[in-house]
């Protein structure tokens, strides 16, 4: 019976250096001239990573952090729809992420509350305000979501409120829609 060692059978390991030769086969074919040889009985390795979706969920929230900030409208909406599809990414990871659900919601509005400050003081189109409307839409479908999943987390419901004042404030009475005859 061969020595036993703690490698298994299927493990060589072989230096460079001309004296030095190591493996656990009776016989070792490799010259000890050759390069180093590693042979493992590990075919292949997949690394898990449990939490992927907070990956995504944090370069969602830098995004749209970047977005609120930037000055340009063309560069900030490029970096609110970037970061609405990392909380999507997100979303496929972990379908129960309420966080991601809310944070979402929260860019859509922020989105909404840029655009809102733009059209403040000019006579909008009937296409700006749609977008308005769909934006806080979509802000409040995120934010319900949230809700169904976690319906005790206070700032779920203060995002819907917050949509809610805006709305009125945008939309209401003598605002915003009346210019172009809307309501």
């Amino acid at each position: 019976m061969p020595e036993s060692n703690s490698f298994d059978k299927t493990t060589q390991i072989v230096s460079n250096s001309s004296s030095s030769s190591v493996s656990n086969t009776p016989e070792s074919s490799i010259p000890s001239s050759s390069p180093q040889v590693f042979s493992s009985p590990i075919k292949s390795f997949e690394p898990v990573i449990k939490h992927l979706n907070r990956i995504f969920f944090e370069e969602g929230t830098a995004l749209s952090k970047m977005a609120q900030s930037n000055s340009s409208d063309g560069e900030s909406d490029a970096l609110f729809e970037e970061a609405a599809s990392r909380y999507k990414e997100a979303i496929s990871f972990n379908p129960s992420d309420y966080r991601s659900l809310n944070n979402w919601g929260l860019s859509l509005f922020n989105r909404a509350m840029k655009k809102s400050a733009i059209l403040n003081g000019k006579s909008p189109s009937e296409s700006e305000i749609n977008e308005l409307k769909r934006l806080l839409d979509e802000s409040q479908g995120k934010f319900s979501e949230a809700s169904m999943i976690e319906p005790k987390d206070y700032r779920i419901y203060l995002g819907i409120g917050n949509i809610m004042v805006e709305r009125s404030k945008i939309f209401g009475r003598g605002k915003l829609c009346n210019s172009v005859g809307k309501h």
